[in-house]
């Protein structure tokens, strides 16, 4: 019967090592599943924060491109309307004289 006993404490024992072993290797599969997520996470903050950057480049680009445009347009339209009362400006004169003029 000692015998018995013996073998079943060895056996409770290498079981207890076993769960012992299960337990640490749990530990570290969750402690190595966290690196994997923060390792992720981190791969993903780069990656987006790269993405944010070249369309923020992007619409700095079309920004500047727009007002250059706009700017140019403006320019154009007033170049346009200077030549257009130095060309028109006497009859311009005498039109607003008449209207003022005329009851």
């Amino acid at each position: 019967m000692e015998k018995v006993i013996t073998v079943l404490s060895e056996i409770e024992d290498k079981a207890t090592k076993i769960l012992d072993r299960t337990k640490d290797q749990k530990q570290q599969l969750y402690e190595q599943l966290n690196r994997d997520i923060a390792k992720l996470e981190q791969e993903i903050r780069t990656e987006t924060n790269t993405k944010l950057a070249r369309l923020q480049e992007t619409m700095n680009a079309e920004i500047e491109e727009e007002k250059r445009t706009l700017l140019e347009n403006c320019e154009e339209e007033l170049v346009s309307l200077d030549t257009t009362f130095h060309a028109n400006h006497e009859a311009l004169v005498e039109e607003i004289f008449a209207r003022i003029i005329k009851p």
